[in-house]
Order: C-alpha cells, then sequence, then structure tokens
C-alpha cells in the first residue's frame, strides 16, 4: 500500500510539473506565452521564440485572440504574430507550421497591402487583438508560444 501512494504521488507532481509554463509565461488553454517586450523585427522575433522552444504564436480562435488582446492591455504596443504571406502574396499561413490560415480574424479593411512589403502579421489594441499586415523589417514586440 505504501509503494501504491508513493508511486501515485510520483505521477501526480511530475504531471502537475509539466502542466505548468516556465517563469515569465503565462497559460491559456493548451499553450503558454510569452509577451516580449523587446522591440525587433519578425525574423529576429522569430528566432528568438524558437530559442527558447516556442513560435511566435498562431491565433486558432477568437478565444484565443481575445486572450491576447486583453493580455496586451497593459502593455500597449504592435506585437508579431507567426503569419505571413512571403510564399504567395494574399496566401496567408502560419510561417512555424506551412499551414494556411483559415479563420478571418482581420481588422477591418486588413490584409490592405499599402505596401508591397507587408508579408508579416501583427496585432495591437488599436486593432482589438485582430490582424494587421506589415512590413517584416518594422520593429515590434513579439507574442511567443509554446504547447505547455
Amino acid at each position: 500500500m505504501k509503494s501504491v501512494c508513493v508511486t501515485l504521488f510520483l505521477v501526480l507532481t511530475v504531471d502537475s510539473v509539466h502542466s505548468i509554463c516556465p517563469f515569465g509565461w503565462i497559460r491559456f488553454s493548451s499553450s503558454c506565452y510569452l509577451f516580449h517586450r523587446s522591440l525587433s523585427t519578425w525574423i529576429d522575433s522569430s528566432t528568438y521564440c524558437r530559442s527558447h522552444g516556442a513560435h511566435l504564436a498562431t491565433v486558432q480562435s477568437g478565444s484565443e485572440k481575445d486572450f491576447i488582446n486583453g493580455m496586451i492591455q497593459n502593455m500597449p504596443g504592435q506585437y508579431w504574430l507567426d503569419g505571413v504571406d512571403d510564399a504567395a502574396e494574399g496566401i496567408w499561413e502560419w510561417a512555424s507550421t506551412g499551414e494556411k490560415i483559415s479563420n478571418n480574424l482581420w481588422y477591418p479593411g486588413e490584409p490592405n497591402r499599402s505596401s508591397p512589403l507587408e508579408d508579416c502579421m501583427d496585432t495591437s489594441t488599436y486593432y482589438n487583438g485582430l490582424w494587421n499586415d506589415e512590413e517584416c523589417n518594422y520593429d515590434h514586440y513579439s507574442i511567443c508560444e509554446k504547447p505547455h
């Protein structure tokens, strides 16, 4: 009986440790998020996320968009997301997976391609957490995401 209790304790302890996000990361649904407040280009932001075992955030639902928007309300600025259309103009995909973006969480009138270099996706409080197309060489904050 004692060995069963010890085994159960160890299983529960290991399971709870794996469900906690790393220090500085915030859990939502099945992911951990890091709101990185250092300005950098899209590629440098993506590299930073990958160096932490993550990728720029891929927004899969309205509730995830609402979570991100709620988090950045106290941290104004523009934030890079994982979306790009650099492979084929107007065909947006998540860079980390190559998956075509099927949901439409664009800010009204976006993507507008106001510059021929707007191949990367960002969000901000101005856009209420919705998406905007932006030039990839601009400096923004970033949102990293990884499974918990």
